[in-house]
């Protein structure tokens, strides 16, 4: 059989058999949850997509990656079946290796850009989805991963944070009957007014010579940028009620610059956006809040309802 071919009908058999497996012990959680997982023995990740059920393009993906801290990449591989692409059938796979090139190729019913394969390569591949298919004669539904609260789609989602909201507000009422707004808002907000107060030289985003010199720019701007006490009393109230509202019908919010309720808050009072840490985003939630300080890869939190403290 060809290898396309070949690696096309094992595809179809584990999407078949995952299909055959949720369909039988999937319950109501297609109606709660954004994907429906499975369990292979190799420990990897396995979903599908519950958009993808009732509709005529059905996806599976299957992902197992290790980071390897001496060679600073992920070892691993992926696996990305669909019934209906815009090629067709489709059975796409990335071997990722420490220790020599990644293999990657996709096999499809429309041609596809794919690089030529060494007759070894093919081998691997064959012998490695091989391997997958024989997981899948033996794979299982993995309703604990399925019904995580991370994994709850938005109306659920909004239904769970709605709920925390309200507890998290009689909880506080016990102690203080005329609190209205939760300390997570306070916090979110008096960091974006402190943030626009501030004198603070903007940071460069990169090392470059250009990035440097942009930062200075950008600076010199945003100080030109006059901000009265009036202004920021204006912002501080209109980025509370913004918050209040949202986060009362269960919106879990990231702020940014650009993002609209930063920019509703600032425009109301006529601060100009030069004013707010560029390239800044926060996540608000009824317990917490974390900031993302210039895109970077860590979320530092500056709240905890647990903890009870504000972090500087």
């Amino acid at each position: 059989m060809e290898f396309d071919e070949y690696i096309k009908k094992l595809g179809k058999d584990i999407l078949d058999l995952s299909l055959d497996v949720i369909e039988k012990n999937k319950g109501d959680d297609e109606k709660y949850y954004n994907n429906l997982y499975l369990k292979i023995k190799d420990g990897a990740k396995v979903y599908i997509p519950v958009r993808c059920l009732n509709n005529h393009n059905k996806e599976l993906a299957i992902r197992n990656y290790r980071w390897n801290d001496k060679y600073q990449r992920n070892e691993g591989y992926y696996i990305h079946i669909m019934t209906n692409s815009r090629y067709g059938f489709l059975v796409s796979i990335d071997l990722h290796y420490l220790n020599r090139d990644d293999i990657k190729h996709t096999a499809c019913d429309k041609e596809y850009n794919n690089e030529e394969l060494s007759v070894d390569d093919k081998n691997i591949i064959k012998k490695f989805l091989e391997n997958i298919h024989n997981q899948f004669l033996i794979v299982e539904y993995d309703k604990e991963k399925t019904q995580q609260v991370e994994n709850y789609n938005y109306e659920e989602e909004c239904k769970y944070n709605k709920q925390k909201y309200d507890n998290v507000m009689n909880k506080l009422k016990e102690s203080n009957p005329d609190i209205e707004v939760l300390p997570s808002i306070e916090v979110a907000v008096n960091w974006w007014v402190d943030a626009i107060k501030s004198k603070n030289r903007v940071k460069p985003f990169g090392s470059e010579f250009s990035d440097i010199i942009y930062a200075s720019l950008l600076t010199d701007e945003r100080d030109k940028q006059i901000v009265e006490e009036e202004q920021i009393e204006v912002f501080r109230n209109t980025l509370t009620n913004l918050l209040i509202e949202n986060l009362s019908k269960g919106e879990e919010l990231i702020l940014g610059v650009g993002w609209h309720l930063i920019c509703d808050a600032m425009d109301e009072a006529h601060i100009s956006t030069l004013r707010a840490p560029y390239r800044t985003s926060m996540t608000v939630t009824a317990e917490n809040v974390t900031v993302n300080d210039g895109y970077s890869y860590e979320d530092i939190e500056i709240y905890n309802i647990n903890e009870m403290k504000l972090v500087r």
